[in-house]
């Protein structure tokens, strides 16, 4: 058995069974969570880790099967999560709330042999009357606690197909991302690195299990040492308190996130915590500052995806703007559309390489079509653009798909929301292209305005036309209270209401 202290270092050719094993040999007594009152030891998770598995594996559950999970966070759920490992089948992370088109095309895709779920959100499941077992797992007995420490797994390679999580695209179906053993060990690697781990960090764990994200730090905090107290959902309006009096050292955000802290009024609570570092993507400059000047967090930005191990590049330098240099086991590149590498500083599609074997997604479930798009020139093409800085970091720009052309040029939404950020009107905004009149497109952006009362339009015109170049200047305006949100937090710009007749639109200010 491969031991600890590399079992997150390149080139990951273990598995997340024999990762979980180790730990309930080495560190049985530490406390790997905190849920609301109670505390729960490795120990006591891998006892009812192995019961789970020894009982699906008597009601014919076996290595290579397909097992769906529908459920919110919770101990129980981690434990069955751990018990999957061990058995080694395919397991299909679904999202508790999803319902209707996208949960009926998840499990169309993936055809599992059994879904897991909570009463509640097994509903929707039910009514889509699907030819396989469900079991409700609050009328799901095990011993529990009583049951004896089994430090057996299943034996398989790493590079075993071993998680699909269906990632949450701003628009058509959700793709069903193949993640290996040796994928998720890296991507825990990659959140150690980034959130800078070290034995008894404490983690506010407010990452929903269907999602990468929640897995890798699960993983991270089994074999480093750190503990996660665990929470339903991320709330702002507590979430000081919380950190307060639940000792959080570190915070991983997404999306949204530190904009909603700063729309926060400032209160006693958010001067006590002892947070020593936050660490995410999708932090602006302008966000960036005003985060750290407020809460006296440092921020470290990280770039990645799902489709490679989640952390590509990391930013430990505290730049503004960067998203950091590659980790140690992946080259990036910016291409050209003819595939050369572009001049530093000039901008063209992000790429990933793989310095180790398996280290990037060998595509997406049942999706042949969007899986031979995912590779060009023997790399992964992340269909996002961005641009080395002269340091030699990496800057993200947005996606190609969250970019139009207007006036002869190919805008990034993300610039122009950037831009706009700026401005003290904007609390946040989102921007997409809409078709214009006369060729290409226009822009057209939703603003949720910092102060509703007394906002008028008309001042975040002018500011836009003095201080955004004039190609970047919305058509189109549109105020809003709030924007749709995928489970972590980023913007669902596929749900926005485009409306002409709601939007304000005025003729550009002459400079």
């Amino acid at each position: 058995m491969k031991s600890l202290d590399l079992a997150l270092k390149p080139p990951f050719d273990t598995t997340v069974a024999e990762v979980l094993s180790e730990c309930a040999l080495q560190t049985p007594t530490r406390v790997l969570f905190d849920f609301e009152s109670r505390s729960f030891t490795v120990e006591q998770i891998f006892k009812a880790a192995s019961e789970i598995r020894r009982k699906l594996l008597s009601e014919g559950m076996e290595n290579g099967q397909t097992i769906a999970t529908c459920m919110e966070t919770s101990p129980q759920y981690i434990k069955l999560i751990f018990a999957l490992f061990l058995i080694g089948v395919k397991w299909v992370p679904i999202d508790p709330k999803s319902r209707g088109p996208s949960l009926e095309h998840t499990i169309k895709t993936s055809q599992p042999n059994l879904i897991f779920g909570n009463k509640s959100s097994l509903k929707y499941v039910r009514e889509l009357r699907f030819d396989c077992k469900i079991i409700e797992l609050e009328s799901w007995q095990t011993k529990g606690s009583d049951a004896l420490l089994d430090l057996s797994y299943e034996e398989k390679s790493s590079d075993n197909h071993s998680l699909i999580v269906f990632t949450s695209g701003t628009s058509g179906p959700p793709k069903g991302v193949i993640v290996t053993d040796r994928m998720i060990l890296a991507s825990a690697a990659g959140t150690a690195l980034a959130s800078d781990c070290i034995c008894d960090d404490n983690f506010l764990f407010w990452e929903p299990l269907h999602h990468i994200s929640g897995v890798q730090a699960l993983i991270m905090a089994l074999v480093y040492g750190a503990k996660l107290t665990l929470v339903s959902r991320f709330s702002a309006s507590n979430f000081w308190e919380l950190a307060s009096s639940k000792g959080i050292t570190k915070l991983h955000y997404l999306g949204g996130i530190l904009e909603i802290l700063l729309s926060n009024q400032v209160s006693k609570e958010e001067k006590k915590h002892r947070i020593k570092l936050a660490f995410g993507g999708g932090c602006r400059p302008e966000i960036w500052k005003k985060f750290t000047q407020r809460f006296n967090i440092p921020i470290n930005e990280v770039y990645g995806m799902t489709e490679a191990s989640s952390f590509t590049t990391i930013n430990t330098a505290g730049v503004s703007g960067s998203c950091g240099w590659a980790v140690p086991w992946f080259n990036v590149k910016i291409l050209n559309d003819s595939g050369s590498s572009v001049p530093l500083g000039k901008v063209g599609e992000i790429f990933v390489e793989g310095k180790y074997p398996a280290l990037l997604s060998p595509g997406y479930l049942n999706a042949k079509e969007a899986t031979s798009k995912l590779y060009k020139y023997n790399m992964l093409a992340t269909g996002d653009i961005g641009r080395f800085l002269p340091n030699g970091s990496l800057q993200f720009l947005g996606r190609n798909s969250d970019s139009l052309r207007h006036k002869g040029q190919n805008i990034s939404a993300w610039e122009v929301e950037s831009g706009l950020s700026l401005c003290t009107l904007v609390a946040e905004c989102a921007v997409v292209g809409v078709e214009a009149k006369i060729g290409e497109q226009d822009i057209y952006c939703f603003v949720i305005p910092n102060l509703r009362e007394n906002f008028e339009l008309y001042s975040l015109l002018q500011w836009a036309n003095q201080n955004l170049p004039p190609h970047h200047v919305p058509k189109y305006w549109q105020l809003v209270d709030e924007f749709p949100r995928t489970p972590s937090h980023r913007i669902r710009k596929d749900l926005l209401d485009i409306s002409f007749e709601k939007a304000q639109s005025f003729k550009l200010l002459n400079k």
